[in-house]
Order: C-alpha cells, then structure tokens, then sequence
C-alpha cells in the first residue's frame, strides 16, 4: 500500500514541479497548490494516520474477523 501512495505522490509531484517553470501567475499557483497538497497529504498519510491509528485504534482483538466454521457451535 505505502509503494502506491509513494508513487502517485512522485508522479503528481513531479507534473506540479514542471508548472513552477511556467511564464503564468497561475500556472505558479496551481504548482504552489498541487505541490503544497501532495506533500502535505503524503506526511499525514504515511506518519500522522499511522500513528493516530496506534494510539487510539482498536485493542485486544477488536475488528478481527473470525472464521465462520469457528463462530458455529459446538453440539
């Protein structure tokens, strides 16, 4: 999971990086914003959520599935 959102934050990157050559203000901004975005959307992703995720996420075994031949009872 963490090798696509790599990739895409490479990519869209990189095509934001291109517009900082443009001669239009607005090809700047729209650099600045998609830049900006991506960068900001790959830290929370790889190190805010994970980590949020690992303080308050779920414990002791909540959200697991089990198996469906296990929750039969016994007779």
């Amino acid at each position: 999971m963490g090798i696509s959102i790599l990739s895409g934050c490479c990519t869209t990157f990189g095509s934001g990086a291109f517009l900082f050559g443009g001669q239009l203000v607005t090809f700047y901004k729209f650099a600045v914003m998609i830049t900006s975005t991506v960068t900001i959307s790959f830290v929370v992703a790889m190190f805010l959520f994970g980590s949020i995720m690992h303080a308050i996420g779920p414990q002791n075994g909540f959200g697991d599935f089990k198996c469906p031949s296990k929750l039969k009872k016994k007779q």
